[in-house]
């Protein structure tokens, strides 16, 4: 403010109402010191006329707040050492955490020193700000989140009476096959946030883990007991993943294991031949009847196809099947395999066949003969160039055991002309043959 130049001007703070301090001052001027937050009164006098001026006094900002922790992560339940730095020396700063807070005093480079224990693995905000003090104000936050506490547990299988691991067959039902050991370390059952899940991936061609989820078994785990059953529904490997639930505390954490499925053992109830004409060959076709399938297998076939062997290859009717081989078709039998392997020789099961003679076709030609004197000639079937068309497998008229050489005799009158050869009888002389 500015008064005459022949006055003199005198600036002064009423007692009492010390919100801030005069510094220095001229007629022109004067320089004013906060002092604390509120309304300043400040009278200036100009020769015998006073005048007063209020003023509004704010605390000063402090913006260069800043908190440091140490160790910059720790893990729940580790202590913190969290240090404010940049306030003024002798204010208070309140350090606010959750539900915590707690008020400390500057020391004389301006930082404030508090302890603080993570009880979880939560972000938290640590708030500083100043408190109490009739100069200053200032916040800072951060955010900070301790590490979880790992836990751990381990799988044990279950045995059976000889110390084998127990065995689940495609077709069986839900089977207890290995029980959880719970740590020492982690959640324990007396919490609420104990528990225990379970996927089943499957495993590639070397037996490990894939990412891919697997529906070849579906597994469950008591919690209570720590029983791990698993129902199959295909047989195969799997890899089974158990997973002990995490909470604010603890991270979850996994163990598994791999687990093979065996197939379901399939009999042969009956065996079907299927009867042929004469080839030259043992092999027949056979039909196998399948006992074991589940009902719920609506698709999958209970016959199939097989081939038997007979101890000869002649014709012959309810010929004995001396052996038979079956095999489980490649496609839709992945669950199944035969009670003697993949090749199973049924040997208590017996089927015949009938094994019919092959057809051959005779030609016999022309032929010219002097009748004798009873009206009759004889034709022998090799002199009247007699052929055979019809034989298997590489086999010809020598198989015939010297029935190659047939002679049919005729009775004509003696006026001659041409005389058919009866065919039955030479049909005749060839039937024992195949």
């Amino acid at each position: 403010m500015k008064g005459a130049a022949a006055l003199d001007v005198t600036w002064s703070v009423p007692a009492g109402r010390d919100f801030v301090q005069i510094e220095s001052q001229t007629n022109e001027e004067c320089m004013l010191k906060g002092l604390k937050e509120g309304f300043a009164t400040l009278q200036v006098q100009v020769g015998e006329e006073t005048k007063t001026v209020y003023i509004a006094v704010h605390k000063k900002e402090i913006s260069n707040l800043s908190i440091a922790c140490a160790p910059e992560t720790a893990s729940a339940y580790e202590n913190v050492t969290i240090t404010v730095s940049g306030v003024p020396v002798g204010e208070e700063v309140r350090l606010i955490i959750d539900d915590i807070e707690e008020d400390k005093t500057a020391d004389n480079s301006g930082n404030v020193t508090f302890t603080w224990t993570p009880s979880d693995g939560n972000p938290h905000t640590i708030r500083a700000e100043i408190v109490n003090s009739e100069r200053y104000t200032g916040t800072k936050s951060i955010e900070y989140t301790a590490n979880k506490l790992d836990q751990a547990f381990s799988i044990e299988p279950v045995k059976d009476e000889e110390d084998e691991t127990v065995v689940v067959t495609y077709g069986d039902s839900e089977t207890h096959i290995a029980n959880v050991q719970n740590g020492s370390d982690g959640i324990q059952s007396s919490s609420d946030d104990y528990g225990y899940s379970a996927k089943v991936y499957a495993v590639d061609g070397d037996g490990n883990k894939t990412d891919t989820l697997s529906e070849a078994a579906e597994v469950s785990v008591d919690a209570s007991t720590g029983e791990i059953t698993l129902t199959p529904k295909a047989a195969g490997k799997v890899y089974v993943e158990i997973t002990k639930n995490g909470n604010e505390v603890y991270n979850s954490v996994s163990e598994g294991f791999v687990f093979e499925i065996q197939k379901k053992e399939l009999t042969v109830s009956a065996v079907t031949a299927e009867n042929k004409v004469y080839d030259g060959n043992t092999s027949v076709k056979v039909t196998a009847n399948l006992a074991g399938i589940l009902q719920t297998d609506t698709e999958v076939s209970e016959t199939i196809p097989g081939t038997g062997t007979t101890e000869n290859a002649n014709a012959g009717e309810d010929k004995a099947i001396v052996s038979t081989t079956i095999h489980l078709p490649d496609t839709g039998y992945e669950n199944y395999t035969l009670k003697e392997g993949d090749i199973s020789k049924i040997d208590e099961v017996t089927a015949t066949v009938t094994i019919s003679k092959a057809p051959l076709t005779v030609r016999i030609p022309n032929a010219q003969r002097v009748f004798r004197e009873d009206n009759t000639a004889v034709i022998s079937t090799v002199e009247a160039g007699m052929t055979f068309k019809g034989f298997v497998n590489g086999e010809d008229k020598e198989v015939l055991e010297g029935r190659t050489r047939p002679s049919v005799s005729v009775s004509v009158s003696p006026t001659g002309g041409v005389i058919g050869l009866n065919s039955e009888a030479i049909t005749a002389d060839l039937e024992k043959a195949n």
